[in-house]
């Protein structure tokens, strides 16, 4: 199995981006044939935009595509099974690189890590008689509780007030954080554009200067074939 670094993942998921074709279920053999002539178009642009590494042909670049697809369905699939269940374990969920989530939207699937209420991270309350539930009372008014209501709990429960902690579930804290991540893939997302379309521009002026060199070249030998012609005519 060839080895792809990151980058070159990213290339090919930019490039497959441009070829809905790819996505097509259709077996026909128009739309075969079409797949095929794509992944000869793919193979020539992943080559031109990664210089310096070895070349790579159509069944490992479409080796890779089936590699890229697979792991973005699972990731999405786990996703999906983890929001369904009841947490109290660390979250197993598969988190897609950045190539990964460019086949994901290809795919025509976005990609939102589900937040599951009963989580490792929340903290399970147990109701117990004569003793005040202090979720239901920040529910019940509007996400804040006051003094009198505290006190009440401190006494009901008898602990001290004064070294008395509360922990209470944070959502906050993951929506944060799991901003935070989206932030950093999109920034590395976008990174991976600019050097893609970087490397595509040095592409076409590398295009641009072989035509120019070919024509020049071409210019001279008809100049030199002239003369040659003339010089015979004089002998």
């Amino acid at each position: 199995m060839a080895r792809y670094e990151k980058h070159e993942r990213v290339i090919l998921a930019e490039i497959c981006q441009k070829y809905p074709v790819l996505t097509k279920k259709s077996y026909t053999g128009d739309v075969i044939s079409e797949k095929k002539q794509t992944w000869i178009k793919i193979c020539e642009e992943f080559n031109a935009s990664n210089p310096g590494k070895p070349a790579r042909d159509c069944g490992q670049l479409r080796s890779l595509w089936k590699r890229l697809k697979d792991g973005a369905k699972k990731a999405l699939d786990a996703s999906k099974n983890e929001a369904r269940g009841t947490g109290g374990s660390p979250s197993q969920t598969k988190c897609m690189d950045t190539a990964e989530e460019i086949v994901a939207g290809i795919l025509g699937a976005s990609f939102e890590p589900l937040e599951v209420v009963y989580d490792d991270d929340a903290i399970v309350f147990q109701k117990v008689p004569g003793v005040l539930h202090i979720p239901t009372i920040i529910e019940n008014n509007g996400g804040n509780i006051n003094g009198s209501q505290e006190k009440d709990v401190m006494e009901k429960n008898d602990v001290p007030s004064s070294s008395a902690t509360f922990s209470m579930p944070v959502t906050q804290k993951k929506a944060s954080e799991v901003k935070k991540k989206k932030n950093y893939e999109d920034e590395l997302l976008k990174m991976a554009k600019l050097e893609h379309m970087a490397k595509m521009e040095q592409h076409a002026v590398k295009l641009q200067t072989l035509k120019i060199k070919k024509k020049i070249a071409f210019l001279e030998f008809k100049k030199q074939n002239r003369y040659n012609i003339k010089s015979n005519k004089k002998h």
